[in-house]
């Protein structure tokens, strides 16, 4: 991740970064929970 780039992140990035991470977190608990 870089840190200047961060600065330059459209709403439509944003929201595919927050949709894919959404979208993990099941498989990520469920992974945990075993």
């Amino acid at each position: 991740m870089q840190r200047d780039s961060g600065h330059i992140v459209t709403q439509h990035q944003r929201l595919f970064f927050v949709a894919y991470a959404y979208r993990n977190r099941p498989i990520r608990v469920v992974a945990e929970g075993f």
